[in-house]
């Protein structure tokens, strides 16, 4: 088995879709840049905060990870449209 590759992402305030922020090997450094970001972040409007998160991969590729990026955002993507019936 691979050592898993881990990547924080973030969802800006508004958006429906993560974008890819930081990745290590070490699941310990990601949480620690995702707790810098979450500290900085507190300064803005609760409205314009963003949210965090961390995932793993199998793989380290780029292809990899922007393969489970764009997984997490169809399903984000699915469930505001079940939830409204439409994206806006």
């Amino acid at each position: 088995m691979k050592t898993p590759y881990y990547t924080l992402l973030e969802r800006a305030a508004g958006s429906h879709t993560w974008t890819i922020e930081f990745g290590d090997y070490s699941r310990k450094v990601v949480e620690a840049e995702m707790r810098d970001r979450r500290e900085s972040d507190r300064a803005a409007e609760p409205t314009e905060r963003s949210t965090f998160r961390v995932i793993a991969t199998d793989d380290d590729t780029q292809e990899a990870i922007d393969a489970a990026v764009t997984n997490l955002n169809q399903l984000a993507v699915n469930a505001v449209i079940q939830q409204r019936g439409t994206i806006r």
